[in-house]
């Protein structure tokens, strides 16, 4: 296993580890099958990705051209706090407010997962599990939050 698979499989393990101490359901919170990952980031990158420039998802969030002309921008949050745990509160605030209660999550190294936002939100809170990047995003596709480490802020993109 090289360096990247390792990693990826830490940060796995580590949400996996997350999941049974907070002892969260697995019908509120758990990994996509392997069989819908493709179809969901195809979707994704449908929805929400410049197509002329990107059509494949590859991380980190912060290189991937939104499509702006379709989208509308609700919110733009920098990460002003000091702790992590505090900032997921303040997305998951920012969420338009017929966000309903389902999402995925995809995470930089590109595990994605299902649930319910208040679970998603708590497994990123742990620190152990904060991922540089990821996505929120509605199971409609109506909406995604995507966090970006580098520029330390997320931007909440409706579409129009």
């Amino acid at each position: 296993m090289n360096g990247t698979d390792a990693a990826r499989r830490d940060l796995r393990d580590a949400i996996e580890e997350t999941v049974k101490t907070l002892g969260i359901d697995r019908q509120h919170f758990h990994e996509c099958s392997k069989q819908t990952y493709a179809g969901i980031l195809r979707r994704f990158c449908c929805t929400f990705l410049q197509h002329d420039v990107q059509t494949v998802f590859t991380p980190p969030f912060c290189r991937l051209p939104f499509r702006r002309n379709t989208l509308e921008c609700c919110a733009h949050l920098p990460e002003t706090t000091q702790h992590w745990e505090d900032f997921i509160p303040q997305i998951a605030g920012a969420l338009p407010a017929s966000a309903e209660t389902d999402c995925y999550l995809i995470e930089e190294q590109g595990w994605v997962y299902e649930g319910r936002i208040r679970e998603t939100c708590m497994v990123l809170a742990e620190g152990d599990c904060a991922a540089e990047d990821f996505c929120i995003i509605s199971k409609k596709f109506d909406w995604c939050a995507s966090y970006n480490a580098d520029g330390e802020c997320c931007t909440v993109y409706r579409t129009r």
